[in-house]
């Protein structure tokens, strides 16, 4: 793949600060320019000059143990969204269409939520955080009143609940038409699962990234590029493009996006790009699961701990984290924007934390701030919660 849009990232060269003041952007190639990480973002991020010509801030997931801000203004973001939505008008959905999501804390009117079900106009969203058999069983109850056309979910959550609703003899409600699987790897055996599973309903894998909203769409493990939205490389380990269906790192330009345009961003996921210009995911994000008192908690539940200790306490200071369980003492690793905060402390916001948002009994917390957090990478998972006792 050639890169065709040099005059628009030139545009974004001149126009932004981070780009402007290094050589390397405003004189080299494309090829030449170096990868971007998120850490590399979120240490520059005055240096994108962001005023207040934007409309809208979207947040990463913190997936990876970082959070980044995004800003857009509102045409581009309608834009980034609009080569989406023009594949799901294929399957009969509209952006009016009720449809069911998942989160763990959810902005209502400004304020965070965290409660299990939240119903917010043609929205309906659920905690993936818990996955017990009393919480799936309100999910069931809520989604066969509130009707959605369309699910959109992780692979995880979608086969632990059909699972569920396997054990209890009750199935998806006929208003579903489409299930949009994202934000995890997502195999060719567990899409063929669940089109075994509901032959009804149309099953679609979306890969895609707050970041930059949609990459890659498809009916498979094999996705098309959206290239009206991103550009998508696969690069070794010298920053260098991957021969035809071999394995790297998965790096996208913006092209959406002028306000805070990523160029040769990381998405630390890897994948391959076949002979017919599509992408596979190889290797992305996912986390373990916790059991307590019985119940079963998706490792996406640390993120909603951290975040709101984060805003809570920290003013925001923890830029990364990473919680480890082992023999029963949960260890958190903390790299932190400010030395105002000791190890002590930040024990006890977490620990207060998880009392006040979790019916939890007193568990064992240690705290470890750090200056670097290596990703764990394993079968198909780049992990910011590790389960070591299960």
């Amino acid at each position: 793949m050639i890169f065709q849009n040099m005059e628009l990232i030139q545009t974004y060269i001149k126009n932004i600060p981070f780009y402007a003041k290094k050589s390397v952007y405003t004189q080299g190639e494309f090829a030449s320019f170096p990868v971007l990480t998120k850490q590399e973002i979120i240490d520059n991020y005055k240096d994108f000059d962001i005023k207040s010509n934007h409309v809208l801030t979207t947040r990463t997931s913190g997936s990876s143990g970082l959070i980044l801000s995004i800003c857009w203004n509102d045409f581009e973001y309608l834009h980034s969204l609009s080569r989406l939505w023009k594949i799901r008008g294929k399957y009969g959905i509209t952006p009016s269409d009720p449809f069911c999501t998942l989160h763990v804390n959810y902005n209502v009117l400004g304020r965070i939520s965290n409660a299990k079900i939240i119903a917010n106009r043609n929205q309906l969203s659920f905690s993936k955080a818990y996955t017990d058999d009393k919480t799936l069983k309100a999910y069931f109850s809520t989604i066969h009143d509130f009707k959605p056309t369309w699910l959109l979910v992780q692979p995880s959550f979608l086969y632990t609940f059909a699972a569920f609703l396997d054990k209890i003899g009750v199935m998806l409600p006929d208003s579903v038409k489409l299930i949009e699987l994202n934000g995890e790897h997502c195999s060719q055996s567990m899409i063929d699962y669940f089109k075994i599973h509901y032959p009804n309903i149309q099953i679609t894998n979306m890969y895609g990234m707050q970041e930059c909203n949609g990459i890659a769409y498809g009916e498979s493990e094999f996705l098309q590029i959206l290239e009206d939205n991103v550009y998508v490389e696969v690069l070794d380990q010298h920053s260098l493009p991957c021969p035809e269906g071999n394995e790297g790192d998965i790096v996208i330009t913006t092209l959406t996006n002028s306000i805070m345009p990523l160029i040769r961003y990381k998405t630390g996921d890897r994948g391959i790009i076949n002979q017919n210009g599509l992408l596979k995911i190889t290797q992305s994000r996912c986390n373990d699961s916790v059991m307590i008192n019985n119940v079963s908690y998706d490792g996406s539940v640390f993120w909603n701990i951290i975040d709101n200790v984060n805003s809570v306490y920290c003013n925001r200071a923890i830029r990364q984290f990473k919680t480890v369980l082992q023999n029963g003492v949960f260890h958190f690793q903390l790299v932190m924007d400010s030395q105002e905060f000791s190890e002590d402390y930040l024990v006890k916001c977490i620990s207060d934390t998880i009392h006040t948002l979790f019916d939890w009994p007193p568990v064992d917390v240690t705290v470890t701030i750090v200056d670097l957090i290596k990703e764990d990478r394993s079968s198909n998972k780049i992990k910011y919660f590790i389960n070591m006792d299960q």
